[in-house]
Order: structure tokens, then C-alpha cells, then sequence
């Protein structure tokens, strides 16, 4: 049962450093933009990401905490640029 935790521990903290919310938007081919708008939806997904602060119940209280919220900030990040066109 313990070899399971660890497990689960040691791939929740490998996630955990790929789980940045910084992206480099990239526009979709069919949309043509400006560099500062590029910047601007950056810019506003990452506030809207960073406002994540809590973790799922399950995580909250252990080690595990940061990794979580940091896993739940990379997806709002990734769902909020594809929402806006990019990829």
C-alpha cells in the first residue's frame, strides 16, 4: 500500500515540475494577430490561472498541495489560451 502512495507521489511531484503556468501562446493558423495581443491574452490568462489557490480536498493539508493547485493552474492556462484561438 505504501509502494502505491509513493508512487503516486513521485509522479504527482514529475507532473508537478512540467506544471508551469507559463505558456507561449501560439495564434491557430487561421487567426492573424498582433504581437501585443498575443501578450494581452497571456497576460489575462495567466491572472485568470493565477487566481487558483486551492487545492482539491483530497490534497489539501499534505505534501501534495502545491503540486495540485500548480497542475490546476496549468489547465486553466491551457483551456483559457485555447478559448481564445490559440494552440
Amino acid at each position: 500500500m505504501k509502494k502505491k502512495y509513493l508512487l503516486l507521489a513521485v509522479s504527482m511531484l514529475v507532473l508537478a515540475g512540467c506544471a508551469t503556468p507559463a505558456h507561449q501562446a501560439q495564434p491557430a493558423l487561421f487567426k492573424d494577430v498582433s504581437q501585443q495581443e498575443v501578450q494581452q491574452d497571456n497576460a489575462y490568462c495567466m491572472m485568470q490561472a493565477q487566481q487558483i489557490n486551492t487545492a482539491d480536498y483530497a490534497y489539501r493539508g499534505t505534501f501534495m498541495e502545491g503540486a495540485n493547485i500548480k497542475m490546476k493552474q496549468h489547465e486553466q492556462m491551457r483551456l483559457c489560451l485555447l478559448s481564445k484561438g490559440y494552440h
